[in-house]
């Protein structure tokens, strides 16, 4: 007569729910250690050109018909420190890490007041002179025989350039994060709150802890100016005097009351690497990126957003 049981070590109550309860509070679970060596000598040698003639992946080197290895089949190997399972083709590693690596992808939010509203965080942009030339046309009239002189006309053009660089600078206090899903923290992020993100002793933006890390970021300002058409220059770069690394993105920006506008919004777009001169954690004092501003015409800017997208590093 068949018997149905759950079985239990270190219990006499077995969960009916499982068909193995291992309980302690002072012991861990060992699962059985082999080299890849030993995984091809005694599973499967994790290549699927060896297979039945029906494409079917066995256990090598002894094939036979009931030699299928079954999906799921799990082992620590010992070669690379990696749990690995055989999905019916090859054996797959487990991404678990003691680094914590796993779940270092997501987004981060910041937002900030708009700019016509109270507590935008505004910069003035000034242009450099150049040049500046003026004359003087003189004309007369003629007509009829007669000279007449006709009103002068003055001219002035003014050439002008990229002015100083504005390094921006504010307070947790001066932004909000994001709500979920647009934030959605790393699962290895140690700190989940405003200053994983802005450092407001440097004023510096911040990378998730992890280097090798690809981070994407966006910035969206707003700004306002009734002078010519012109260009504003965004520059990300790492204060760390062990670092040269600078990266810059410009956008044009029109005279806003040229479309009856009285704001308007310009986007820039930087990828960052996190390494040992960037992350605060690291030995090599890195302090995260600072964000720099300047244009060749006067120009009024806020901040609207800062956009920071981890993406997934192995």
């Amino acid at each position: 007569m068949p018997l149905f049981a759950q079985v239990g070590i270190g219990t006499t109550t077995p969960s009916i729910q499982t068909m193995l309860d291992i309980t302690s509070s002072t012991k861990g679970f060992l699962m059985p250690r082999l080299s890849s060596a030993e995984r091809d000598a005694n599973l499967a040698d994790n290549d699927p050109l060896t297979v039945y003639p029906d494409n079917t992946p066995v256990l090598d080197p002894i094939p036979g018909p009931t030699d299928y290895l079954v999906e799921g089949t799990m082992f620590f190997n010992t070669d690379i420190n990696k749990m690995q399972y055989w999905d019916a083709v090859n054996f797959v590693w487990i991404s678990l890490k003691a680094d914590s690596a796993v779940g270092n992808e997501g987004s981060v939010l910041m937002n900030f007041p708009a700019f016509g509203d109270v507590g935008a965080v505004k910069f003035n942009l000034l242009e450099e002179l150049q040049y500046e030339y003026s004359w003087t046309v003189s004309r007369i009239d003629y007509t009829g025989g007669a000279a007449t002189t006709i009103p002068n006309f003055n001219f002035v053009l003014v050439e002008s350039t990229f002015g100083p660089f504005v390094k921006i600078a504010f307070n947790e206090a001066d932004f909000d994060l994001g709500p979920s899903p647009v934030t959605s923290w790393p699962e290895n992020a140690p700190d989940t709150t405003k200053s994983g993100i802005w450092d407001e002793t440097n004023n510096t933006i911040l990378e998730n802890p992890i280097e090798g890390q690809v981070h994407f970021w966006r910035l969206v300002i707003e700004y306002s100016n009734d002078d010519d058409d012109g260009l504003i220059e965004a520059v990300i770069s790492n204060p760390n005097p062990l670092s040269s690394f600078s990266t810059s993105n410009s956008s044009v920006f029109v005279d806003t009351e040229t479309f009856n506008t009285d704001i308007e919004t310009a986007t820039f777009i930087f990828i960052t690497i996190a390494d040992s001169f960037s992350l605060p954690s690291s030995l090599n004092g890195g302090t995260g990126y600072e964000i720099s501003f300047r244009a060749d015409e006067d120009v009024t800017i806020s901040i609207r957003s800062i956009l920071r997208i981890s993406m997934f590093k192995d």
